[in-house]
């Protein structure tokens, strides 16, 4: 990224894929949404953007696939989300605009 540039995050919320990650954690809890940005990126702005979808089974494990905790999710939990309907899919994004700092020549 060039000095001076401006770079805009698509990054998952707190919420992203709730109905699924109950599937796959016991002791699901919402956290806090942070942004760990390289000391040379400072945030802008956030945003948050957050809406619910209606999604068959089939599509929530197309949906969990993409997800870093997939590898989580096992047999029986998939077979489980492939057999439900989901009316209200919460899917939760944070929109961040970081900026780059113009470096200093040495």
């Amino acid at each position: 990224m060039k000095d001076d540039g401006t770079m805009l995050l698509v990054m998952p919320g707190p919420r992203h894929l709730w109905q699924l990650r109950e599937y796959i954690y016991s002791d699901l809890a919402e956290k806090p949404f942070k942004v760990n940005l390289p000391s040379a990126l400072s945030v802008r702005s956030t945003k948050p953007l957050s809406f619910t979808l209606s999604v068959t089974g089939e599509q929530a494990l197309t949906l969990l696939d993409m997800a870093p905790y997939a590898w989580r999710a096992t047999d029986k939990m998939k077979h489980d989300i492939q057999a439900h309907n989901f009316e209200s899919l919460e899917i939760d994004y944070v929109l961040v605009l970081a900026h780059k700092h113009v470096s200093e020549s040495l």
